[in-house]
């Protein structure tokens, strides 16, 4: 067989090979991100023990002089933008000198497990995980901005504590007004009593990882007088999007701008009675 960085010994345990000197064992849970699988060769237990075993053990996680990269079916993505989203101690880190794996795209806000059979997505913010539907990865950039969802092994996955919070369209990070969300992008509150009629008492405003929040352009105003794909008018109204069945109830709101939504948006948020 060719023998390249990672090895297995006669046992089944995987090894990662460095620089003539050193073996890194790989934790077994996390051997499809180092790209270990049946074809990995083989070598006997005498010849791995030319190389002094480091007490170093792999897993996902692992930083190379000074970055933090998450491996993935043996290549590794670098965590730099949104570095502040993840946990502020990577579960189990490694160290290492140097690697003879290839850099893959940037690492996400949005990942998703290794396990095919697994269809679910997470957002992960201020080192924690939130599940998030079809219609919310929509709302946070997965179609609209083609945002690549980073793939962690469902091992990592579950060193990720979940979040206990809702998902929630109204953003915020440290310091900072407050954004809604829609189709990967973001409006911004004209006064305070529209962004009291979107506040959902259920959701709330949800504390963001500022690269998450710097990430959606701000493109306009909300109002509470919406409007969808069909030309339907909407009053947003403690939360909720309520139905305006007839031109002249619509009158008695047109004192607000009418603002766009797009249909996803208009599905998160909760109807309430129509307008009257």
């Amino acid at each position: 067989a060719f023998v390249n960085y990672i090895v297995k010994n006669q046992a089944g345990q995987a090894y990662l090979l460095m620089n003539g000197t050193t073996s890194y064992a790989i934790d077994s849970a996390h051997n499809d991100a180092w790209g270990v699988s049946s074809s990995t060769p083989k070598i006997s237990d005498n010849a791995l023990a030319r190389y002094p075993v480091s007490s170093t053990v792999l897993r996902n996680f692992i930083a190379i002089n000074g970055t933090n990269y998450v491996m993935s079916q043996g290549k590794k993505s670098p965590i730099r933008i949104h570095a502040d989203a993840y946990p502020a101690s990577l579960p189990q880190i490694a160290t290492l000198p140097n690697d003879y794996f290839p850099n893959d795209s940037e690492a996400s806000y949005l990942v998703r497990s290794s396990d095919q059979s697994d269809n679910r997505m997470w957002l992960i913010n201020q080192g924690k995980k939130l599940n998030l539907t079809f219609e919310q990865q929509v709302t946070y950039g997965y179609l609209s901005r083609s945002v690549q969802p980073t793939t962690l092994s469902a091992a990592t996955l579950n060193l990720i504590p979940d979040d206990s919070r809702q998902v929630s369209l109204l953003l915020q990070k440290p310091g900072s007004g407050i954004k809604l969300l829609s189709f990967g992008y973001s409006l911004g509150f004209p006064d305070g009593v529209t962004l009291s009629n979107y506040i959902n008492p259920s959701a709330g405003i949800l504390q963001v990882s500022p690269s998450i929040f710097d990430s959606f352009d701000l493109k306009r105003s909300a109002s509470r007088l919406i409007q969808d794909d069909k030309g339907n008018y909407f009053l947003i109204e403690n939360g909720t999007k309520r139905y305006i069945p007839s031109w002249s109830i619509l009158t008695r709101y047109l004192s607000n701008q009418p603002s766009y939504l797009e249909g996803t948006t208009l599905y998160l948020l909760p109807s309430g009675p129509n307008a009257s």
